[in-house]
C-alpha cells in the first residue's frame, strides 16, 4: 500500500517537473492532427469488425448531418444574396457589370483547378494524385468502417 502511494507521488513530481507547451505539445498543428489520425487508424485496425462497424456508422451519420445541415444553411446564404443582389439591381440601386462578374468567377474556378491538380493539402506539397492513393490505402484496410460510415453519412444527410 505505501509503494503505491510513493509511485504515485514520483509520477505526480515527473508530470508537474514537465513544462507545459501551447497547443498541448511540440510541432505544428497539422503534425499533431496527423499523429492523431494515424494513432486512429492504428487503433481501428485493431479494433473487432463489429467496433468498426459501429465507429464507421456512428461518425459517418453525424458527419453526414452536419454537411447537410451547413450545406442547407450555405445554400440558403448564398441564395439569399442573388435575390437581394437582383431585386436591387432590378431596382436600380445597385449596377452589375455581369460580364465583369463571369470573368472573375471563371479565373476564380481556374486558379482552384490549378491548385487542386497540383496541391492539394497546402503547403504539404501532396498533390491529388498522392492523396487518392493514400485514401485507397486507408479504405482498404478499414473497409468495415468505410462501408458503414458511408451508409451511415447518407442515413445522417437524409435526417438533417
Amino acid at each position: 500500500m505505501t509503494e503505491k502511494k510513493n509511485d504515485d507521488s514520483k509520477r505526480g513530481a515527473d508530470e508537474r517537473q514537465r513544462p507545459v507547451r501551447a497547443g498541448g505539445g511540440s510541432g505544428d498543428l497539422a503534425d499533431q492532427d496527423a499523429g492523431a489520425l494515424t494513432r486512429f487508424s492504428q487503433e481501428l485496425s485493431k479494433a473487432s469488425p463489429t467496433q468498426q462497424a459501429i465507429a464507421g456508422g456512428g461518425s459517418g451519420c453525424l458527419t453526414g448531418y452536419l454537411f447537410g445541415r451547413i450545406g442547407r444553411t450555405a445554400a440558403l446564404a448564398v441564395g439569399g444574396a442573388l435575390i437581394c443582389l437582383s431585386l436591387a439591381q432590378q431596382r436600380g440601386l445597385i449596377s452589375v457589370n455581369w460580364r465583369r462578374v463571369e470573368q472573375q468567377a471563371r479565373q476564380a474556378v481556374d486558379k482552384v483547378a490549378d491548385a487542386a491538380g497540383e496541391n492539394v493539402v497546402g503547403n504539404g506539397g501532396n498533390s491529388l494524385q498522392q492523396v487518392l492513393e493514400r485514401a485507397k490505402q486507408v479504405l482498404a484496410a478499414h473497409r468495415y468502417f468505410a462501408a458503414t460510415f458511408a451508409g451511415g453519412f447518407l442515413v445522417g444527410l437524409v435526417a438533417s
